[in-house]
């Protein structure tokens, strides 16, 4: 127990007995009924209780939570982690009024209310089950609380997006499941930066701004162009129109496909948005809409230098062993690749144009070249 032992019973208003009744007989008190509030004090005192009998938490507290018609935690360490906090505030600071506030996590009553700001905007866990639609722009405060309210509860980001989107925002275009949870997660994310590093009136600025919905994204079939609104990104298809029509891959079957769906793109798209296209000659047009598919050998060189090296190695060793390759019977280098490609690697190093700094000498080996 902290501290301050004497004050947090007195705060949770239970006796010793009481709470030794309640965790091995699962008995509470009449007076519990008619002021039913798990307070940051009470559920310490229990805490502390337990901890002394050497029961599990994980068994003990679940039970005592139904035999008080509490709400189950999603997360019962994280509520006990953050009972520790306040307690150990309380501590600090001498004041230990705040313990006799309700836990959330807990709570049958709380529950029913998601935050401050969304309850200024009429929006209940009541009100998202029914059918009635948000007339009011959100706002950024509006939204963080829908997304720590969904979180505590488990609710799932389907519910979000088949459920409560329409209500929250009529007569717009639901995105993506993914899209909303990114937005809404990125969100929540600023404004943890925005509390920390600007001042309380910027907070304030940030937590009343109208809430901008997510944008939506260019599609990645080809054939969901036809539906596109060309007009609402013409800027960066017209950036698109004097370049991409240069690749070049390795001719896998991804790339080779990711080829004819540009090219396809290129032809449907650029009648709309170059001018004068039907005074362009079919030349002209055929030399726009064409993807030049260039062939890379990288790999080709590269599987060709590992296959080389590793019968290098091979070579090598049998020669080491026999002591053909000098008066050392075994190699004086590590046997982790080919003595052959370590003494190319070396002498590039010492004297090719990307020299190490601190031991090449590209310079005098150019000179050198020169004299001879």
């Amino acid at each position: 127990m902290a501290e301050g032992t004497a004050k947090i019973r007195e705060l949770a208003g239970w006796t010793l007995q009481e709470i030794q009744l309640l965790i091995k007989d699962k008995e509470c008190p009449g007076h519990w009924h008619s002021n039913s509030k798990a307070t940051f004090a009470l559920v310490e005192v229990i805490r502390d209780a337990i901890e002394s009998s050497n029961t599990s938490y994980r068994q003990t507290f679940p039970l005592i939570f139904d035999c008080l018609g509490l709400k189950q935690p999603s997360i019962l360490t994280g509520v006990l982690a953050k009972v520790k906090r306040y307690v150990a505030k309380a501590d600090k600071t001498g004041d230990y009024l705040p313990l006799c506030q309700e836990i959330p996590e807990l709570s049958t009553t709380l529950i029913k209310v998601i935050g401050p700001a969304c309850a200024a905007h009429g929006i209940t866990p009541e009100w998202l089950g029914n059918a009635d639609t948000c007339s009011r722009t959100l706002t950024n405060h509006v939204v963080i609380e829908l997304h720590h309210f969904r979180a505590r509860n488990g609710i799932t980001w389907k519910t979000v997006h088949d459920m409560w989107w329409t209500k929250l925002f009529p007569n717009t275009v639901t995105p993506p499941r993914g899209t909303i949870q990114t937005n809404w997660e990125s969100l929540a994310a600023k404004k943890k930066r925005v509390s920390r590093d600007l001042d309380k009136d910027k907070r304030e600025s940030f937590l009343i701004a109208n809430y901008e919905l997510p944008q939506p994204r260019a599609p990645t079939d080809v054939n969901d162009y036809n539906d596109y609104e060309l007009d609402d990104h013409e800027e960066q298809v017209s950036q698109n129109e004097d370049s991409g029509y240069n690749t070049m891959t390795d001719r896998c079957i991804v790339n080779k496909k990711f080829v004819q769906l540009m090219q396809e793109w290129r032809e449907q798209t650029l009648p709309k948005v170059t001018a004068n296209w039907e005074s362009l000659s079919d030349e002209t047009k055929a030399n726009m809409t064409t993807i030049n598919d260039l062939y890379c050998g990288k790999h080709l060189v590269l599987n060709m230098q590992d296959y080389a090296g590793a019968a290098l190695k091979e070579w090598e060793q049998v020669e080491s062993t026999t002591g053909k390759l000098g008066r050392e019977k075994h190699l004086p280098w590590s046997r982790k690749e080919s003595a052959t490609f370590l003494a190319i690697r070396t002498v590039c190093e010492a004297f090719g144009p990307d020299a190490s700094a601190q031991a090449g000498s590209p310079k005098e080996f150019i000179d050198h070249l020169e004299q001879i």
